[in-house]
């Protein structure tokens, strides 16, 4: 799956595949703590930094404190105080054996000084998903409709419109704000979609239009097809719940 988010977000391969595979929590935890150490002991870092709570986060963790390396853990202090998610027992292991704790909010950081942890360690940050959202804006936009559209028409290319597929547009900032009050509103166990009003559904073939004439092009390299394989034709969005519990407000 890690080959689907290095090509859409266009990351540099990384240097080490520890080609660990599926397996149980136990399995997949051991494999990698036997790859780390090996990279840890070849590298030498002054220090090791995990960010989250999977189990390649608390497998880093553990291989580079047992071998006496600074861990520094970039959204540290979330908890969803459910231990039967195993992300919450790798998010407090990781926590408790960590040097450096960023936290991404104040509560996260309040969290971290209940438990112990010393207020020299701790480091509050501001939230990584949204850092993300907004250094990735750039490679958003060359995937979806509009500029994808309005490209092709100013550099006069062809391109094809699906006639009937109606779309939901939205904008980064609101989608943005929403991201940033997940980790103190959100409710553990719950699936939140995010998106634009009802009202601003229209159809591909609409926005084209609108694009051409106000770029002042005809539609003559413009090709249209009555369905697209292997999509939906109207993506409607129920997002009551994130306008209840995240402040969600397009």
């Amino acid at each position: 799956m890690d080959k689907v988010f290095f090509k859409q977000l266009e990351l540099p391969e990384a240097k080490y595949n520890l080609d660990v595979g599926s397996g149980s929590h136990a399995e997949e935890t051991g494999r990698m703590l036997i790859g780390i150490e090996k990279i840890l002991l070849r590298e030498k870092p002054d220090t090791v930094l995990v960010e989250g709570d999977t189990n390649t986060v608390l497998a880093g963790a553990l291989a580079a404190s047992k071998l006496h390396i600074k861990v520094g853990h970039v959204e540290a202090g979330l908890r969803s105080y459910d231990k039967r998610m195993p992300e919450e027992i790798n998010r407090i292991l990781t926590d408790h054996i960590s040097d450096y704790l960023f936290a991404p909010t104040e509560k996260a950081r309040e969290i971290l000084l209940r438990e112990g942890i010393s207020e020299d360690k701790i480091f509050l940050t501001g939230n990584t998903i949204v850092d993300a959202v907004y250094q990735n804006l750039e490679i958003a936009n060359k995937k979806q409709y509009i500029f994808f559209i309005h490209s092709k028409v100013l550099k006069d290319e062809p391109y094809t419109v699906y006639l009937n597929h109606k779309r939901i547009f939205d904008y980064v900032e609101d989608t943005c704000r929403t991201f940033a009050n997940i980790v103190d509103n959100f409710k553990p166990g719950e699936v939140y979609n995010i998106g634009g009003r009802q009202e601003w559904e229209h159809e591909i073939k609409y926005i084209s239009d609108l694009i051409l004439k106000y770029l002042g092009n005809d539609d003559s390299k413009v090709t249209y097809k009555e369905a697209e394989p292997f999509t939906t034709k109207v993506k409607k969005i129920n997002f009551s719940k994130a306008i209840r519990d995240l402040n969600h407000n397009p």
